[in-house]
């Protein structure tokens, strides 16, 4: 089976190769004619390309430095009220159960302590989106700043 299928294959092979040149043979009385190749392309002008590592600006540059480490520093105190607040939290759910279930005092602790909780995890996450938010902008700010330094540098060298 895999003899005849190579000798098919061998055959089909051989009948390509050999109709192109049989259909460039002139036939009798006609002039042979030279095969018609199509024009090599015009030199393309030479490119100019610029490769920029946009992560080794971001790590040196130093005003995104010093805004980070601001950033940082900010960071920093918001969690340590936060976790100030935690434990206020925390000592409040201990105090809790020095009371009875049930009783008014217990009611009304326990609403506090609710009440600080989702106060608690609202604060979080609005400082955490400000923080976000403000991150974003400086990696913005930095990333247009370089962007029009890589624009002026292309004009004047022209690089497209």
């Amino acid at each position: 089976m895999k003899r005849s299928l190579a000798g098919f294959a061998i055959a089909a092979m051989v009948a390509l190769v050999s109709v192109p040149v049989a259909a460039q043979v002139p036939a009798q009385g006609q002039v042979p004619v030279a095969p018609v190749r199509a024009a090599a392309p015009a030199a393309a002008p030479a490119t100019h390309v610029a490769v920029i590592d946009v992560g080794y600006i971001f790590k040196n540059h130093a005003r995104f430095k010093a805004e980070m480490d601001k950033m940082k520093d900010q960071v920093l105190a918001a969690e340590n009220q936060l976790k100030a607040e935690r434990d206020r939290i925390n000592g409040l759910m201990e105090k809790l159960k020095g009371f009875n279930p049930g009783t008014p005092e217990y009611r009304q602790l326990e609403g506090e302590v609710a009440k600080a909780q989702g106060d608690f995890s609202v604060n979080a996450q609005l400082q955490k989106k400000d923080f976000m938010d403000r991150e974003a902008k400086v990696y913005l700010q930095v990333y247009t700043e370089i962007e029009r330094a890589v624009s002026q540098f292309a004009r004047e060298n022209g690089i497209a």
